[in-house]
């Protein structure tokens, strides 16, 4: 199980520091863009933006403890992923400690994967924290508005009073409006030209990207879906897709580019070069070959992988078969494999590229299982026919 821990110490209040890890808005500034909110229970998403090593597409984040101001644990759940975040604070003297800590699988490559996080951790909260932290600081909260609590009072002989809004303002906007006039107005044309950049390489990103997209609904498409790093069918739609293994699927910030479904070709129209007939009936390859192994197993799951030998003459247009308990699901599948559930059921269809494999040339790929049961391995496992050993 691959462990990954930071501590940065930060010469700013724990109150600041827990507004910087919990605030939407904060988050997108030195983070990733997200919905997150420091609610138990809740299930929020993240939306890397691309050049930040470790992170390439939208994951799922289940809060399970937010302690105000000093911890929040998240899970991180999406491709290749599925892993526990702690964010911990500690007063310091004047500033606080903030230590970070994950753990869990990180992908087939972890080792690789980890050391990118690192270094986009390090970028974070080593250098973009610390900045955006110094700018909110520098920023002097405004005098408070006293606000009357409860309704007006009335009297015989008297004006009722009028009745002020007792909503006060965000704690940002009350900061700015303390500041000296020429000061907001520099920080409000820096955070203007900010926007206008994001906004035009949103714009160049989504047309660069766009690509006329099949029907959406379509099963095992799209973050925990089976959708791969780099798969051209994406759109600029701002909702994304549910995921198996979440309740709530929250609605993605405006702009950013998410995965859309697109139907999967039935098994029944892919050529099946065969000259026998397994159990499944489905038509066998000589000299096929296919074996499973679980790569890691954890709390709630675990990660698979079939291996596939063709025999001499190759294998075109494969499917491959896992049986699961009724209430397993599979939430994600890599590398460019589509997949659909029935059941206990699930079938795995790959994508144009790897329709087609060489002959006598090992070709791996993986899933990940949500299963409650404690199983560690599906019921049974075949691929056009041919079980898995």
């Amino acid at each position: 199980m691959t462990v990954l821990r930071l501590e940065v110490t930060l010469p700013f209040p724990v109150e600041l520091v827990w507004q910087a890890l919990t605030d939407q808005q904060l988050l997108t500034e030195w983070f990733l863009r997200t919905d997150l909110r420091p609610e138990p229970g809740g299930v929020f998403r993240a939306f890397p933006t691309p050049g930040i090593p470790g992170f390439t597409v939208p994951f799922e984040m289940d809060v399970i403890e937010a302690v105000r101001p000093a911890r929040l644990v998240l899970r991180w759940r999406g491709e290749e992923l599925h892993s526990d975040v702690v964010w911990e604070l500690a007063a310091d003297g004047t500033g606080c400690l903030l230590r970070v800590s994950q753990t869990g699988f990180l992908g087939i490559a972890g080792d690789e994967r980890r050391a990118e996080l690192r270094q986009a951790y390090e970028l974070m909260f080593e250098q973009r924290l610390p900045e955006l932290l110094e700018w909110l600081d520098e920023v002097q909260p405004a005098p408070p508005v006293s606000v009357p609590v409860g309704p007006p009072v009335f009297a015989p002989g008297r004006e009722p009073e009028p009745f002020e809004d007792p909503s006060p303002r965000h704690g940002l906007l009350r900061r700015l409006g303390g500041m000296p006039g020429d000061r907001r107005l520099r920080l409000l044309s820096v955070g203007g030209a900010m926007v206008l950049t994001v906004l035009a390489v949103t714009a160049l990103t989504t047309l660069l990207l766009r690509t006329p997209g099949p029907s959406a609904g379509a099963p095992g498409r799209g973050p925990g879906g089976g959708v791969q790093a780099g798969d051209p069918a994406v759109s600029t739609s701002s909702a994304a897709p549910a995921s198996p293994m979440a309740s709530v699927s929250p609605t993605p910030p405006a702009g950013v580019p998410v995965p859309s479904a697109s139907a999967l070709p039935p098994p029944s129209a892919l050529p099946s070069p065969a000259t026998g007939t397994g159990e499944t009936g489905v038509k066998t390859v000589p000299g096929l070959s296919v074996s499973y192994r679980t790569v890691e197993s954890f709390t709630g799951g675990y990660i698979g992988e079939i291996t596939i030998r063709p025999g001499p003459g190759g294998l075109t247009g494969w499917t491959a078969t896992v049986d699961l308990p009724a209430e397993a699901r599979v939430t994600s599948a890599w590398d460019r494999i589509d997949f659909r559930q029935g059941g206990g059921r699930v079938t795995f269809i790959p994508q144009q590229v790897h329709r087609r494999l060489p002959a006598d040339q090992d070709f791996t790929f993986a899933f990940q299982v949500g299963d409650q049961s404690g199983a560690t391995r599906p019921e049974g496992c075949a691929v056009n026919g041919t079980p898995c050993s």
